[in-house]
This record gives C-alpha cells, structure tokens and sequence, in this order.
C-alpha cells in the first residue's frame, strides 16, 4: 500500500529534522505518529481510529514546524498535507 510507503517516509523526514536539533520535541512527537500511521497500514485491518487521531496530531503541528533548511521543510509540510488526503480518501472507500 502506498500510505504505509508515505508515512514510512515522513518519519525519515522528521527523525532527519529532530537531529537537526530545532523543535526536538515537535518533531519527536511527529516521528511517533508517522511511525504508528506506518504501521497502520501495513497490516490487511486498517486500524482507522487510531489513524486518524494520529493524522490529526500530525496535522495540528504542521503550521508550527521549525527547520533550518526551508525547503526541505516546505516540501515536508506538502508530503504530510498530501499523505493525510490520501488517507481521508482511502478511509472514505474503505467505510
């Protein structure tokens, strides 16, 4: 499935701007829950509250992020946004 592929790569993003060292704690917290949404995709049982809670999580720290590099941090911010409509649209035709 191309989700858990998503989110499997956003967390190597946001674990590459953690050890940047701006915004730990955000970007830890962004970590953990592309690692849960990664690992809620990869089984046949999509767990979708889970999921979703999640995604939101991810979502409300989008506009806060921080990042010395600008354009990695734009086009992080746009994988997100993109991964969490691929979601919303795959839960609307799996329920």
């Amino acid at each position: 499935m191309d989700l858990n592929k998503a989110w499997s790569e956003l967390r190597t993003a946001a674990t590459r701007h953690k050890l940047e060292g701006a915004d730990v704690s955000t970007w830890s917290a962004i970590e953990n829950k592309a690692e849960l949404l990664e690992s809620s995709f990869q089984t046949r049982q999509v767990t979708w509250n889970s999921a979703k809670k999640a995604s939101d999580e991810i979502a409300s720290k989008l506009p806060a992020l921080e990042s010395s590099e600008g354009v990695k941090l734009a086009s992080f911010k746009n994988s997100a946004e993109t991964a969490i409509k691929q979601q919303s649209s795959f839960e609307k035709e799996c329920r």
